[in-house]
């Protein structure tokens, strides 16, 4: 058996050989972020595993980073997400950090005579015509 990381050397009564090292034992050498680990397979083999806690953060506070069935996924946050400086912005759902969301999420107060207005993650005011 040749070595590898999943396999130790030994010495029994004079003679050299090697010994698989024990099942699920991860390697030192991983890829991070792929959402695999190599580990070893109890036979003296590195084989590669799924590892949910393995995923690539892409630094983007608007995205859920995770594990997917081909590998690392990054979905939009849920809309109207806090992000931003103080979590004074929303994400749009789509994984972009917008102004906000709905009207609600703009500063001030809606009256008889003005509602806040949210268009393409900009706020804004709607007012009420006169009559």
């Amino acid at each position: 058996m040749p070595l590898n990381a999943c396999v130790t050397p030994t010495c029994t009564f004079g003679a050299c050989g090697t010994a698989p090292v024990t099942a699920g034992m991860k390697v030192t050498a991983q890829v991070p972020g792929d959402c695999l680990a190599l580990q070893c397979d109890g036979l003296g083999n590195v084989v590669s595993v799924n590892d949910a806690t393995d995923f690539d953060d892409d630094g983007n506070e608007c995205t859920v980073d995770a594990c997917g069935a081909t590998g690392p996924t990054h979905v939009g946050a849920a809309a109207g997400t806090a992000c931003g400086t103080n979590g004074a912005l929303r994400c749009d759902g789509q994984g972009v950090c917008v102004g906000c969301v709905t009207g609600m999420d703009c500063p001030g107060a809606d009256t008889e005579c003005r509602a806040r207005s949210c268009t393409a993650g900009v706020c804004g005011v709607a007012f009420t015509p006169a009559g």
